[in-house]
C-alpha cells in the first residue's frame, strides 16, 4: 500500500506535465507537496486499520475504492479528521461492492450526499467495442457492478440498485460531501448542474 501512496504524486506530475501548469510547488518529495500558498498535498494510504492516518487534520479527503475500505476506518478515523473544520470536502469514489457498508449507505441511502454515477461507457477513452466484448464475456452481475456501477446485493430488487438523487447535497450543510460511484445513467447526467 505504501508503494501506491508513493507513486501517486509522481503519476500526477506526469499526467499534468503536458498542460504546462505552474503548480507553485515549493517542496516536493515522494509523498508530499508543499505549495507557495503554504497548502500541502499528502498522499497516504489508510492501511488496514487507519492508525497511520490518525492525528492528521486535512480539510479535504479523497478515498478511492471506498467500498473496499473497512467501515470502522471511516467512522473512527476519517470522520474525526473534520472535527476541527467548519468547512471541508469529503469525496468517496468506488466501484460498488454489494448493497451494504459505509460507501453504499452514503451513496444510496444518505440523502445529504451528492451522488452522481458514471458508467464506463460515457468515458471517451473507453472503446465501445471493447466494452461490448466485456458485456458478452462477463456474467450480468459482474458487468453491471464493474461497468455500470450498480449496487447489487445477494438478492437483486429494484431498491438494491437505487441511487440517491444527484442534487441532494444541501448548500447549508456544514459537511460538503460527495459520494461518487463509477456509473451515471443518461437521465442522471442531464440532471448534473454545471
Amino acid at each position: 500500500m505504501m508503494r501506491q501512496a508513493t507513486s501517486l504524486l509522481s503519476e500526477a506530475k506526469q499526467r499534468l506535465a503536458p498542460f504546462d501548469l505552474e503548480l507553485g510547488i515549493e517542496t516536493e518529495n515522494k509523498r508530499e507537496w508543499i505549495f507557495e500558498h503554504e497548502g500541502r498535498l499528502l498522499s497516504r494510504t489508510l492501511g488496514t486499520d487507519g492508525t497511520a492516518s490518525r492525528g492528521k487534520s486535512p480539510s479535504m479527503v479523497v478515498v478511492d475504492e471506498a467500498a473496499y475500505v473497512s467501515d470502522s476506518i471511516f467512522t473512527d478515523v476519517v470522520e474525526a479528521f473534520f472535527s476541527t473544520h467548519d468547512d471541508f470536502t469529503y469525496i468517496l469514489t468506488s466501484t460498488p461492492s454489494g448493497d451494504a457498508g459505509y460507501f453504499y449507505r452514503k451513496v444510496a441511502v444518505d440523502d445529504s450526499w451528492h451522488s452522481p454515477r458514471w458508467p464506463t461507457g460515457i468515458c471517451p477513452l473507453v472503446d465501445s467495442e471493447w466494452l461490448a466484448e466485456r458485456k458478452r464475456k462477463l456474467d450480468s452481475r459482474t458487468f453491471r457492478t464493474e461497468f455500470l456501477g450498480e449496487f447489487i446485493g445477494s438478492v437483486v430488487t429494484a431498491s438494491s440498485t437505487r441511487r440517491s438523487s444527484t442534487n441532494r447535497c444541501p448548500r447549508t450543510s456544514r459537511q460538503r460531501a460527495k459520494g461518487l460511484s463509477s456509473a451515471l445513467t443518461l437521465r442522471e447526467r442531464a440532471m448534473i448542474e454545471p
